[in-house]
């Protein structure tokens, strides 16, 4: 899975730790339902990147396929099942969304005291 992908190279050295022997312990109950909440949340390039990190990570995606049993539900919008992908690619994208959503909440506040 090596990529020139920098955020998603960074997000699978932040992630190395989780791991033992190849196997990675999946997400909490709560971690899951935190995701679920917080995508509901972000805008439409936010949802790109997810998809950049879903397709760089699965092992044997190609431009012509949904990887992970991905679908179509409107033009443009792909949907998964979270249940589906990896516990490490589950971590992956908890961590990315959370730091995401950090970077943007230190923007509004930032804007916010320039005003």
């Amino acid at each position: 899975m090596s990529t020139t992908f920098t955020l998603f190279n960074s997000l699978m050295k932040n992630t190395e730790s989780l791991c033992k022997n190849g196997k990675c312990k999946d997400l909490s109950k709560a971690e899951k339902e935190d995701f679920v909440k917080k995508i509901k949340e972000i805008d439409k390039s936010t949802h790109e990147l997810i998809y950049a990190i879903i397709s760089a990570y699965a092992p044997t995606a190609t431009d012509a396929s949904i990887p992970y049993l991905g679908s179509f539900v409107e033009s443009g919008v792909v949907q998964f099942n979270f249940n589906l992908f990896p516990p490490r690619l589950k971590h992956i994208l908890y961590q990315f969304l959370n730091m995401h959503l950090k970077s943007v909440q230190s923007s509004t506040i930032t804007d916010r005291e320039h005003l």
